[in-house]
This record gives C-alpha cells, sequence and structure tokens, in this order.
C-alpha cells in the first residue's frame, strides 16, 4: 500500500515519470489488457512505464481475481496489439509488480544543451553495490573546445542519499 500511495503522490505533485519492471507471462493477461500475477516465485522480466491508475478497475476483469480492485496503467513496448492498444492494467496486488522501480522527476529536455557527455545512453544499465555507507567515484569527460558546463545529473539507488559533486 505504501508504494501504491508514493507512486500517485510522485505523479501528480511532481510529474515524475515511473519506470518499473514486474513479472510477464501472457498466460497471465486477459484480452481486455488485465493482468495479475500471484505467484511468489517470480522474477522481473520486463520494463515498463506506470503512466497512470484507476483505484476502480475491477477485479473481475482479471483471469485470476486479486483480492480487490484496482490497477496500475502501464504503458508497455510490445505495440498496440498486446493489451488494450499497448496498455495494460496490472492489478496493484500482482506479486511482481513495482519490486525494482526508477523514479524520473521532471526530466529536462536535452534540446537545452548543445552537447551531452555520458556512459549511459539508455538509462540505468546496471548498477554497483559495494555494501558501504560512504562511496566515492568519478567520472571523466573532456570537453572538445571552449565549453561552458551547464548541468550536471546523476542517478541514486536509494532515497535520501546525500551527494556531493566536484567539478
Amino acid at each position: 500500500q505504501v508504494f501504491i500511495k508514493n507512486v500517485k503522490e510522485l505523479i501528480l505533485e511532481t510529474g515524475a515519470a515511473v519506470a518499473t519492471s514486474y513479472y510477464s507471462d501472457l498466460n497471465f493477461l486477459n484480452k481486455n489488457g488485465a493482468y495479475y500475477y500471484n505467484l511468489s516465485d517470480s522474477i522481473q522480466n520486463h520494463g515498463v512505464a506506470i503512466v497512470g491508475w484507476d483505484d476502480n478497475y475491477s477485479k473481475n476483469n482479471f483471469k485470476i481475481k486479486p483480492p480487490y480492485d484496482g490497477a496500475w496503467i502501464i504503458k508497455n513496448s510490445w505495440g498496440s496489439s498486446v493489451g488494450d492498444e499497448g496498455y495494460i492494467y496490472v492489478s496493484y496486488y500482482d506479486t511482481s509488480f513495482g519490486k525494482d522501480s526508477t523514479i524520473f522527476l521532471a526530466p529536462e529536455s536535452n534540446q537545452n544543451y548543445d552537447k551531452q557527455y555520458l556512459y549511459d545512453p539508455f538509462g540505468r544499465t546496471g548498477y554497483i553495490d559495494y555494501g558501504k555507507n560512504i562511496i566515492y567515484g568519478a567520472n571523466k569527460f573532456y570537453a572538445q573546445g571552449s565549453e561552458k558546463l551547464k548541468a550536471v545529473s546523476l542517478f541514486i539507488n536509494n532515497a535520501n542519499t546525500t551527494c556531493t559533486i566536484y567539478v
């Protein structure tokens, strides 16, 4: 319930984009785009974007009935032939949904800059966990001429993390 409340608040208050993963098995998907996976032995195998929710989406819409009504509306990457024209309603009570989520807070347009220097053009593609409270890291980029640095960004896995950036 905390995940549901927090994601809704983030989307409403900040315009956040939420990417998450779940265990996708088309045997659990109805023709109308309703999906509910209720087994506990799953791993996440598909990434999607949460684009909305419907607290009143009936539990009767699912092949296997979840305990209560309510569903996330997700945008799928498989095109308009899967689900409801590319959208799927995933029950709030799906046992695999939302365990690995990323929040993008009102991302700035890349059109605001002449150049970008980055290592991960596809977003988070991996991570390192050292099991420590303090971690130091560095990225080195070399300017290709006389340039003014206008912005710096990074990705953090944990909430309430403090970062210090030196340029």
